[in-house]
């Protein structure tokens, strides 16, 4: 079997992504950075950095395109006004309201929009409505034009739905019969649709470190893939044919979905793991991993700036590095994969999530070992009862109460985890929350060293442990203002005619109450 080398799949990966960065973000005049980078690739002798500066510049180019095609987007070209348009629901609309996906239709520009439905109008995905509704810009990451079309009247509602409009129309219908009160977590789970998930229950799965559950990711792609693969293994198929038709499934799931970056990820995963195994190739993980971030990013270029997509990625490499370690000093039990999985995948996070959410759970590493099986067991099922719903109520009403089960379980799981003392860590969402989790990362990628055996691993961390106790406490031994911590502080301010108030929040934000006229 061959080996693929990794260097040239993870450099030239990276390479692109540096060059669309430049373009998304508007580093440099266009033409200036072309022309260096070109004169750079002519200048170098070696093929590799020839290939590398050429990937740069193809993922500039790709920038470049991605603001033009931008320019003709409806976020970019909707007026900042109260309007009357007409606009085809991406969604179902129930009689609730809520977050849902329209596409204004003859308004002199194309691509979906976000809108707030109004309650009280119920409409099927697939038809046309007129509309009387505000435009609300907003700039999403990158400076990316966004938005909310907040609507205030609905009238019409006409059309002939495609098969994909109607499918969805089916399954949300099928969530709330089979489902109830649970349905919108169901349409988090299956369909991505967060808009209508009760904000407590996010708040607990954000406390808890389980809030990759409650959102399309690469473990819902994984997951799905895996039962399709197993289920062509049972009715006897060659395991080539079985994860071809895995892997299709996958991405036929996907562009169901919208091609939303972290399950694209998975399904290029899954893609490329069916090619090489039927191919006989024994690929380098870390080289698997970036030449699926490079097909994120030929789908969608806007990835790159995607915190969604950055987790995505983060996590995946974090699992994969740290497992493989367990694996070889620790066994290649399920429990032993299941703790390095997760404790790599929240450490290759965490300096994400505290400089750009300001919040590191670290209680999931503990949850994970319940929660994944639980939801390994709840996502086949729940789409499999939403499917068999119309043909066999009565086999999906039996699937539904299993896999309601488990999702309650699932519930209770984020609520104790939300209540344990310092198992989310808040701080200021800002580049210097992500320093020490930044040094965790490393100090933990020197103590599990591609060689280290377990007694190694466990000296280095000892040392490290040792450090750790040192600095904090000379922290602690150093002056420190009432500001310094993390904790919630209070001020009482003279204003002059009584006293003010001044809140410090954990997150780093201040709230004046009362502080006089000036």
């Amino acid at each position: 079997m061959a080996a693929v080398k990794k260097r040239p799949a993870i450099l030239f990966t990276t390479a692109f992504g540096a060059g669309l960065a430049t373009g998304l973000l508007h580093f440099g005049a266009p033409l200036g950075v072309v022309a260096v980078t070109l004169a750079a690739a002519i200048l170098a002798r070696q093929p590799l950095a020839t290939l590398l500066m050429s990937a740069a510049l193809l993922g500039r180019l790709s920038g470049e395109l991605a603001w033009l095609r931008e320019s003709n987007q409806c976020a970019a070209r909707l007026p900042a006004s109260r309007m009357i348009l007409s606009a085809r629901l991406l969604e179902p609309a129930d009689s609730a309201g809520g977050l849902l996906t329209v596409q204004p239709v003859r308004a002199g520009c194309a691509g979906p929009v976000s809108s707030r439905w109004p309650a009280g109008h119920p409409m099927e995905a697939g038809l046309v409505a007129d509309l009387t509704a505000q435009w609300i810009p907003r700039p999403g990451p990158g400076l990316r034009p966004s938005g909310t079309l907040v609507v205030s009247a609905v009238s019409g509602g006409v059309g002939r739905p495609r098969a994909t409009a109607r499918l969805r129309t089916a399954l949300a219908a099928s969530s709330r019969v089979l489902y109830g009160d649970r349905a919108p977590m169901v349409d988090a789970l299956i369909l991505g649709r967060r808009g209508a998930i009760d904000r407590a229950l996010q708040d607990r799965f954000a406390q808890s470190g389980l809030v990759h559950l409650l959102s399309i990711s690469g473990f819902h792609v994984g997951v799905i893939t895996a039962w399709v693969f197993l289920v062509c293994r049972m009715i006897r198929l060659g395991r080539g044919r079985a994860l071809a038709l895995a892997a299709a499934a996958s991405i036929a799931y996907v562009a169901f979905l919208g091609w939303p970056a972290p399950a694209t990820r998975a399904a290029a995963l899954a893609m490329l793991l069916a090619i090489s195994r039927v191919r006989q190739r024994r690929v380098d993980t870390d080289s698997l991993l970036a030449a699926t971030c490079l097909c994120v990013l030929l789908v969608d270029p806007w990835a790159m700036v995607d915190l969604g997509a950055w987790l995505s990625a983060a996590a995946l490499w974090g699992a994969t590095t740290f497992s493989r370690w367990t694996d070889r000093t620790l066994g290649r039990e399920a429990w032993w994969r299941t703790l390095g999985s997760s404790v790599g995948a929240t450490l290759a996070t965490a300096p994400i999530t505290a400089a750009t959410l300001g919040a590191v759970a670290v209680i999931g590493i503990v949850l994970n070992f319940l929660a994944i099986p639980l939801a390994a067991v709840a996502v086949p099922g729940v789409l499999a009862s939403l499917l068999l719903f119309p043909l066999s109520p009565g086999v999906a009403g039996s699937l539904a109460g299993g896999s309601g089960l488990a999702l309650h379980l699932l519930e209770l799981l984020a609520t104790a985890g939300a209540a344990v003392p310092g198992g989310h860590v808040i701080e200021p969402a800002e580049i210097r929350s992500a320093v020490p989790w930044l040094l965790g990362l490393v100090v933990s990628l020197w103590c599990i060293g591609k060689w280290n055996t377990l007694g190694e691993a466990l000296r280095r961390w000892g040392w490290a442990a040792v450090v750790v106790l040192w600095v904090s406490l000379l922290w602690s031994w150093s002056p420190q203002t009432a500001n310094s911590g993390s904790g919630l502080t209070l001020h009482f301010l003279d204003v002059g005619q009584g006293d003010g108030a001044a809140l410090r929040t954990p997150a780093g934000r201040w709230v004046v109450i009362d502080a006089g006229p000036r």
